[in-house]
């Protein structure tokens, strides 16, 4: 009998460790963040698309760009909003259809806030994530004579531009709204006219792990 309980025991644990969706995020809110309780938009989507899969259960892992990515060279992994490399194998699966646009944020009294092309911005620096250093996306700056600013949050970056350290933060459209009064008051700021990235919020999901049936 007590056999029997043990083994039912670690069947059910099995079980529910089975149906917990480890998803793997760095600090950049509004999206993922551990400073709401829903951990941001993007966690807010997912759990909401798992609202008919109650037996699944949505586990936050925040951790730093580099440590990341030290996750994808493990088979475990399982959900990242952080962006995998291409060749780990992984699909994504979109969360809104409302795109999100990515851009650069600048002082109020910034003349060059409405630029059309990066060229523009010549000999200005720019605060961007430390993660995209070596990636193309990195490359468009230097090939316009600007100078990168690595940081390692889009908070981080727009600290440094309230402190006159950084000329524009990279940033998206809504992260003013989750910035608190007092810093729109100290930073009076303007988003870019144009865009650098206009994308879908969704999730990367790694092919081996069981839970990636449930997107379809």
């Amino acid at each position: 009998m007590l056999n029997f309980l043990f083994l039912f025991i670690v069947i059910y644990t099995q079980t529910l460790a089975a149906a917990e969706l480890e998803v793997l995020a760095i600090e950049y809110p509004p999206y993922t963040t551990r400073n709401q309780s829903d951990q941001g938009i993007a966690f807010r989507l997912l759990r909401q698309y798992l609202a008919d899969q109650p037996e699944i259960r949505v586990k936050p892992r925040f951790l730093p760009p580099a440590r990341v990515q030290l996750q994808f060279s493990e088979i475990r992994w399982c959900g990242s909003f952080y962006p995998p490399p291409a060749e780990s194998g992984s699909r994504f699966f979109p969360l809104s259809a409302e795109p999100l646009k990515i851009g650069l944020y600048h002082r109020q009294d910034d003349p060059h806030y409405n630029w059309q092309t990066l060229h523009q911005l010549k000999g200005y620096r720019v605060a961007l994530l430390r993660n995209l250093q070596t990636s193309v996306f990195n490359e468009q700056f230097q090939v316009a004579g600007i100078r990168p600013v690595f940081v390692d949050t889009v908070i981080q970056g727009m600290r440094m531009l309230q402190q006159k350290r950084v000329d524009a933060a990279l940033g998206d459209e809504h992260l003013q709204a989750f910035l608190s009064d007092q810093w729109r008051r100290d930073l009076p700021f303007r988003f870019s006219t144009t865009a650098l990235i206009t994308t879908p919020i969704g999730i990367h999901l790694n092919p081996q792990c069981p839970l990636s049936r449930f997107f379809r």
